[in-house]
């Protein structure tokens, strides 16, 4: 059990007047979601362990990975994107060199 917690650098929310403020977003994203988790709770508190485990039992573990790419030429990004698009989301993979 090795859960990495971690936010969207706005972690959904638009602002440029705190910059790297990620952190500060998870943190009271989880701290919400522990007082949800053990509202009402005359017993042991619920930790995020039990959070994480329940919600990786109920709907799998999640990946994400996120690449930005600055500077790229915009000719050769709208033909990639083309590519995508034509045999990727519509078209058939299989012809695709």
């Amino acid at each position: 059990y090795t859960p990495f917690l971690c936010g969207e650098e706005s972690f959904g929310t638009g602002s440029d007047h705190i910059r790297e403020k990620d952190g500060l977003w998870a943190v009271l994203a989880w701290m919400s979601i522990l007082m949800k988790a053990n509202e009402g709770n005359d017993g042991p508190l619920v930790s995020v362990k039990e959070i994480v485990m329940k919600h990786w039992a109920t709907y799998g573990r999640h990946f994400y990975c996120r690449y930005d790419y600055e500077a790229v030429d915009s000719g050769a990004a709208n033909d990639m994107m083309d590519l995508i698009r034509d045999n990727f989301v519509d078209g058939d993979v299989a012809k695709v060199e």
